[in-house]
């Protein structure tokens, strides 16, 4: 989160006085003084810092790794990585000093900021600016050298610094060593911010996705009973969204048309074709009264209007509550189940191919008889896995119905490898 940035000429009246020091603005607090080359590039320099939502994080190893390999090179005791806010300097790293900022009045750090270039000193005693610094004597610090942290956007927002306990000399070739080393600083900050801003958007497409997944389910038919029925329902996406989808539709008073649809591939991509597959149905459901005819006019329209190569299966049935008859149809999911009371269940196998793939095709419609207490099971593949999985044709009729029901009290708890959807229907 970007704070939000108080400029420093809005608080001068209540920090101190500013003044003028050729060609450095210095502004005199009680605690020493902030220095800075102008109020326009403090102000610019302090939005891009605190835009990179750095000050106040927790160690990282990057920068920990630059500070430890600086100090062995220099063979200092006190490597720093300074960053300079309005009122302190925070160090990112550090190596020597269990301090991890301090005001920003008693900040060599400053200096680079305020003077835009390096600063080397070799013997703070003998340096004005420095030879009352309360880290001088507090410390022991007598030498410093600090490299700027330039952006891209040309802001400093601090130093890569070394620090001594004794007077010394940095050679020319040192300081382009330390001014390279500084550049390898801003690329890790460059990367953390490249970094965050890619997890920001992970996260952002990750609620979208959620909210996907969500709106699926709710866009599915809720459990219900009726005088004719009981529905129930398993829903288990393999990912957070899901290529699997049931509708149901009474059709009069004593009727029910249904169907349950797989469509071919997981994730995003396949999720999407599941609310234009819906309404290639429902378009369909109105102009065709025959369930193989239903069912010709879903591939054909499925051919004219969904992408390439996005083939689904479907199963169709319709239920006559009055006839006691069902009317069914197969394009891909190619079996169901059917329990009739007192007898084991029925694996019925059913032909036709998968809707989307190739024109011209007829699904033919097929009907058995039901009666009270009978219980059908229409599925996807990956309810058929967790079947094989587990088998239940050992003799004990009642077992499919028990691995239903067990899947669908612990479906939270299910771990699945395919979108996994299955309906129940018990017959009153």
């Amino acid at each position: 989160m970007v704070k939000r940035i108080i400029t420093l000429s809005a608080c001068i009246p209540e920090i101190g006085k500013l003044v003028n020091l050729g060609g450095k603005m210095k502004i005199q607090t009680d605690k020493g003084c902030i220095v800075m080359s102008s109020l326009e590039n403090e102000n610019k320099r302090l939005t891009e810092l605190h835009s990179l939502s750095i000050l106040d994080t927790k160690p990282e190893e990057n920068f920990d790794r630059i500070t430890r390999h600086v100090a062995r090179i220099f063979d200092v005791p006190i490597c720093l990585i300074s960053l300079i806010s309005e009122d302190r300097q925070w160090f990112k790293s550090c190596v020597g000093t269990t301090l991890n900022e301090t005001e920003r009045e008693a900040a060599f750090c400053q200096y680079v900021v305020a003077e835009q270039r390096t600063v080397v000193v070799e013997d703070t005693l003998e340096d004005p600016r420095f030879c009352q610094n309360r880290l001088v004597s507090e410390m022991g610090i007598r030498f410093y050298a600090g490299a700027r942290l330039l952006t891209k956007e040309g802001n400093i927002l601090g130093t890569l610094c070394i620090i001594d306990t004794k007077p010394r000399e940095l050679s020319s070739k040192e300081l382009v060593i330390l001014e390279e080393l500084a550049s390898w600083v801003i690329s890790e900050i460059e990367l953390r911010q490249e970094m965050n801003k890619r997890q920001e958007q992970r996260e952002a497409i990750e609620k979208q996705i959620e909210w996907a997944g969500r709106l699926q389910a709710q866009l599915l038919p809720v459990d219900f009973e009726s005088q004719h029925a009981l529905f129930k329902s398993l829903y288990i996406p393999s990912e957070v969204v899901s290529g699997d989808f049931y509708h149901y539709k009474w059709v009069g008073k004593d009727k029910l048309f249904g169907y349950i649809v797989d469509v071919m591939g997981h994730g995003i991509p396949t999720a999407l074709q599941t609310s234009a597959i819906r309404v290639l149905f429902s378009q369909a459901l109105e102009t065709e009264n025959s369930l193989g005819d239903l069912m010709s006019k879903v591939n054909e329209f499925g051919l004219l209007f969904m992408p390439e190569k996005i083939y689904f299966t479907s199963f169709g049935f319709m239920f006559d509550f009055t006839k006691q008859t069902l009317k069914y149809s197969s394009a891909g999911i190619n079996h169901f189940y059917h329990k009739v009371s007192g007898s084991a269940p029925v694996h019925h196998k059913v032909p036709g191919a998968m809707m989307g793939m190739f024109p011209d095709l007829s699904y033919k419609e097929r009907q058995l008889t039901f009666k009270k207490g009978d219980v059908f099971i229409f599925c996807t593949d990956g309810f058929s896995d967790v079947v094989q999985e587990r088998p239940v044709w050992d003799g004990n009729e009642s077992n499919l119905i028990q691995l239903f029901r067990a899947s669908q009290n612990t479906f939270h708890q299910l771990s699945v490898k395919d979108d996994t959807t299955a309906l129940f229907i018990e017959i009153r």
